[in-house]
């Protein structure tokens, strides 16, 4: 949105978000989680890997060369600005999977997930579950597990490809217990959106993520660039470690120097598409 002088919004205010009305008291709380336990995920290898609910014959998932790049430069970042402060757990390729992830969720603070996210419509959630085609069933597959229909593509490893499908929907997450999640970051398409839930909102996967315990979350409300992805994470990164800002303060800060590149680039409006997407929900100090 713009102001009357032709200027977005962003430009003049910073927004948090708050999915529901009970993280109202708990929203004015400090950030404290920088020197704690970081965890980062991307690299994933997604050769002959495909959608939930995708048809027959449909394209694979592309590849994302930018999580790799936007995991190392933030890993590097930690190191330099840490030194041996805070564990740094880093899970690429083959140690991507469900288990692993799990297993460092739980020792973790800071959580930065760079993967594919998925958002499956109505009609491929019924396909998906095998409840067939009546939609009238919708709101009973729904009402029962109704952040089923969002998720993140995982790696897959010689040894999890028995017993994992890769995929971590909402409905999971909603499940792990997430009290040391100081903060969420989902590199991933559409986290921040999800199907319509009466008397719920949207059961999305940021959704998810503040249910199982999750303080702050920043995610994309749309399909988002890999490589203004990878820019864009370096610099709220930066900024929340080195000049020490509150995660809603860097993340405007790192979609303020996007902007800035992108008019000077010349792109016409700036391209708010490559950096609009983003918002934080939950705390905003």
């Amino acid at each position: 949105m713009r102001t009357d002088e032709g200027k977005y919004l962003i430009e003049e205010h910073a927004f948090t978000y708050l999915d529901d009305i009970w993280q109202l008291p708990s929203a004015g709380t400090k950030f404290s989680g920088r020197d704690v336990a970081t965890l980062l995920l991307g690299g994933i290898d997604f050769t002959g890997r495909r959608l939930p609910g995708s048809a027959k014959g449909a394209p694979e998932l592309a590849a994302l060369p930018g999580t790799r790049l936007e995991v190392d430069s933030i890993a590097e970042l930690h190191k330099a600005q840490f030194k041996k402060k805070g564990s740094l757990t880093v899970l690429k390729e083959s140690e991507a999977t469900e288990e692993g992830l799990r297993r460092a969720l739980a020792k973790s603070a800071i959580v930065h997930l760079a993967t594919h996210g998925y958002l499956m419509p109505e009609r491929l959630l019924l396909y998906e579950t095998g409840l067939g085609s009546d939609q009238s069933l919708v709101a009973l597959r729904l009402a029962s597990r109704p952040e089923a229909a969002s998720g993140l593509v995982l790696g897959l490893s010689a040894k999890s490809i028995a017993e994992s499908d890769g995929l971590l929907d909402a409905a999971e997450v909603a499940r792990l217990d997430g009290k040391s999640w100081k903060l969420v970051v989902l590199s991933a398409c559409h986290a921040a959106r999800g199907l319509r839930v009466n008397g719920e909102g949207l059961g999305s996967l940021r959704r998810a993520f503040h249910l199982a315990g999750a303080e702050r979350v920043i995610s994309p409300c749309w399909a988002v660039d890999d490589t203004d992805t990878q820019r864009m994470m370096e610099i709220f990164y930066e900024q929340l470690w080195k000049r020490k800002r509150a995660p809603h303060e860097a993340l405007r800060n790192a979609q303020l120097a996007l902007l800035k590149e992108k008019r000077k680039q010349g792109v016409p409006d700036g391209a708010p598409g490559s950096w609009g997407a983003w918002l934080v929900s939950g705390g905003w100090r």
